[in-house]
């Protein structure tokens, strides 16, 4: 398999015959293996390769992001087949790993948001164009999503909020593809600024206001207070965190009351999202839901029976 990478780079024009290129293997996650190459200890190269999965899709969603968001995007590079491995190439990019300091109270907070928000106004400005499409995106997404949950052990959770996400008009909001899993740890830090990670969801849910959701998430570090204190019209945020996301609704054209009042549903999609991700993290988003009992209005939801 390194052999085929390193042809891959030579063929690409990225790396040279003479080149001693120096391979670290990252993880191994499931299908498909995650490695860095180095062609100097400055430059280097993120593959993704697999023999059991086609990344092909993977990279065009890439190639897609790079197109609409620019330098927030990783540069891919190559994408074949070489015998049983599929293998993509994309830019390594040297960074530091944000956390929520960072962007709450941070040095460099005012040029990351401001990057994070010129991110959110370029999906609001497709979302203008989108409201024909916003319903029949919602509606197929929801369809899918009840598909899913009927067979697995998030059903009793699930059910009643599927029941309400069914009837309510959440198409309003838009559909304009979204990261998928737009959280902190996937945001680095380099000389030029922000850039994003990890954008193999990319396109594969548009309900716009995910992302901002799934950021918040782990900006709260999951806890089920703060998701509840979003959900709830009254709910109480901190100062500097409510002031983030009303940035970035603002920027995505969306109102923050309504971008509260899809709370339930955007945990119900986000867990959706990750049903071929780690139980771990299936549980927690789970107990989520089945705990957030927002009272009032379409989601007054029921006592839900949490999965063993």
């Amino acid at each position: 398999m390194i052999e085929k990478i390193s042809k891959l780079l030579v063929e690409s024009g990225h790396a040279g015959t003479e080149h001693a290129i120096r391979y670290a293997i990252n993880i191994t996650v499931g299908e498909s293996m995650a490695v860095s190459a180095y062609t100097s200890p400055e430059v280097f190269f993120q593959i993704k390769a697999s023999e059991f999965i086609d990344v092909e899709p993977e990279y065009q969603a890439l190639c897609e992001a790079r197109r609409v968001y620019g330098a927030l995007v990783p540069e891919p590079i190559a994408c074949r087949r070489d015998g049983e491995w599929s293998i993509m190439v994309s830019e390594g990019v040297p960074h530091t790993t944000v956390t929520v300091h960072d962007l709450l109270a941070g040095r460099s907070a005012g040029t990351l948001v401001r990057q994070l928000i010129a991110l959110f106004e370029l999906q609001g400005a497709a979302r203008a164009s989108s409201a024909a499409s916003g319903s029949r995106g919602y509606a197929s997404l929801v369809q899918d999503a009840r598909h899913w949950y009927a067979a697995s052990r998030f059903r009793d959770v699930a059910q009643p909020w599927l029941a309400r996400a069914a009837t309510a008009d959440l198409g309003q909001l838009g559909w304009v593809p979204q990261h998928g899993d737009l959280v902190v740890n996937n945001l680095g830090c380099r000389d030029r600024g922000l850039v994003v990670f990890d954008w193999e969801d990319y396109g594969k849910v548009g309900l716009v206001g995910l992302d901002v959701f799934t950021l918040y998430l782990t900006i709260c570090g999951l806890e089920l207070g703060a998701v509840r204190a979003l959900a709830r019209p009254d709910g109480a945020l901190p100062a500097p965190v409510e002031a983030l996301l009303r940035r970035a609704c603002d920027a995505l054209g969306l109102g923050f009351d309504a971008f509260r009042e899809a709370v339930p549903v955007y945990l119900l999609i986000f867990l959706y999202l990750k049903r071929n991700y780690g139980v771990p993290v299936q549980d927690r988003l789970g107990q989520l839901l089945g705990r957030l009992d927002v009272p009032g209005g379409m989601y007054e939801s029921q006592p839900a029976v949490l999965p063993g």
